[in-house]
């Protein structure tokens, strides 16, 4: 950064000494070919009108283009290169750095390429105007792109083409894309706050991660909490307890009020007991295996608990209905009885 300091003044004070002068050929070998050129240095040239070339083997062959630097090129209408061995082709392009090639029109590139055949370049980003920013690399780490109708660029990170979000991060081949918020306070959290400080999301000292908004939605995909959800039919897996006030359940059961149907086929009771002896659970309840197994079904077990409370409602009102009868024929029998010893 001190070297471009350097550099812009050095720029600064060639440009004033040499304003008033049609054409300027400072040094050794350097050549201008149009009006208001200037070349100083060694082996520049200027081929552009009020263009100004400065270093070493550098053209500024754009009209009103300068090169300040080595082995550098502007060739673009209102192009700069600040910088060695890069070239700026574009109109209105811009470079700062070394090993650089900006074809985009009104774009600027500050870093460093690889090498002279592997330079850092807006390849595919072309349509708009730019700032990029990368270093040792061919592909910029930070572009910015332009904004306009009354609204402020994009930004990417990583070679990221066309996106439509505000900030777009594309990782590179085999890393992470990821992010991450640190604070040199420990009793300080880490918060992203989305539209305004009511909605976020926050980790506090105690690394306790909390959400905090009016409502929460998941419209696509699984969810999973201590654990990975591979269940393909469940979209929350919960590893551990749930604790809770209140749990509703829409349930795609059919619900068992049918049992009081006319045409229920109730089991009787002894082919009930013969069940029960047989398997040691109740007709069409899992067994302790298959729970153990497969787990339970909340909404279907409700089903079936309930399916079983009016059987066994069923089979109370047959009882009490039976114990009326024989209530009947006690009192009648007694009545008979009465009258024998009343005879």
């Amino acid at each position: 950064m001190k070297h471009l300091y350097l550099s812009l003044a050095t720029l600064a004070a060639i440009i004033i000494l040499s304003a008033n002068a049609s054409a300027q050929v400072q040094y050794k070998d350097c050549t201008v070919s149009r009006e208001y050129a200037s070349a100083i240095g060694k082996s520049n040239h200027a081929g552009g009108i009020c263009s100004f070339a400065a270093g070493t083997l550098s053209s500024a062959n754009g009209n009103y283009s300068y090169t300040l630097g080595c082995n550098s090129n502007a060739n673009g209408t209102l192009s700069a290169v600040i910088g060695h061995v890069s070239t700026a082709n574009a109109d209105g392009s811009t470079c700062i750095g070394e090993y650089i090639v900006n074809d985009a029109t009104g774009s600027i590139i500050i870093g460093s390429g690889r090498a002279q055949q592997a330079p850092l370049t807006l390849d595919g980003y072309k349509d708009r105007s730019y700032v990029a920013l990368g270093a040792r690399s061919t592909i910029p780490t930070l572009v910015i792109t332009e904004g306009g109708n009354g609204r402020t660029g994009d930004v990417y990170i990583g070679r990221v083409i066309n996106s439509e979000a505000k900030l777009h991060i594309h990782s590179d081949l085999y890393d992470d894309c990821s992010v991450m918020l640190t604070t040199e306070s420990e009793n300080k959290p880490t918060v992203i706050y989305f539209r305004n400080t009511d909605n976020g999301i926050r980790v506090d000292q105690s690394n306790a991660m909390s959400f905090s908004a009016s409502s929460y939605s998941f419209t696509t995909g699984k969810v999973g909490i201590g654990c990975e959800n591979t269940a393909a039919e469940f979209a929350l897996a919960v590893k551990g307890g749930i604790l809770t006030d209140d749990v509703l359940i829409r349930s795609q059961q059919q619900w068992p009020d049918y049992v009081f149907g006319k045409d229920y086929n109730l089991m009787s009771l002894p082919e009930l007991k013969r069940y029960i002896s047989e398997n040691r659970h109740l007709p069409d309840m899992p067994s302790e295996t298959e729970v153990a197994g497969d787990g339970v079904s909340v909404g279907e077990m409700q089903a079936l608990l309930l399916r079983k409370v009016e059987e066994l409602t069923l089979y109370t009102i047959q009882q009490q209905e039976m114990i009326e009868r024989l209530r009947e024929q006690c009192e009648h029998q007694q009545k008979m009885i009465d009258e024998l010893i009343g005879k």
